[in-house]
């Protein structure tokens, strides 16, 4: 199955509404490698093979940083809202 997109949630407290932006392939690479899971790493060979794997999602998969309300009013709404957003971004 193919990845419509990749999401980067940002928690925004002062955003009323779901904000989505597609990020450039360089931000994207950016975005995706600075994520939690992904750091730490200090074998060579691992950081290479992630790199590159990163490089190739970025290319190939649309990435867009969403801005989110904290806390929404609706939070079913919210999610609705931001996944048409997203598929707004796919190809």
């Amino acid at each position: 199955m193919r990845l419509a997109a990749l999401v980067i949630p940002v928690p925004d407290r002062t955003c009323g509404a779901v904000q989505v932006e597609r990020l450039s392939a360089a931000d994207a690479l950016l975005a995706v490698a600075s994520q939690p899971r992904l750091t730490g790493w200090i074998d060579r060979t691992i950081l290479a093979r992630q790199f590159a794997a990163m490089g190739d999602l970025a290319a190939d998969v649309p990435v867009v940083r969403a801005r989110l309300p904290w806390m929404p009013a609706d939070a079913g709404r919210g999610v609705a809202a931001l996944l048409d957003d997203v598929l707004a971004h796919a190809p």
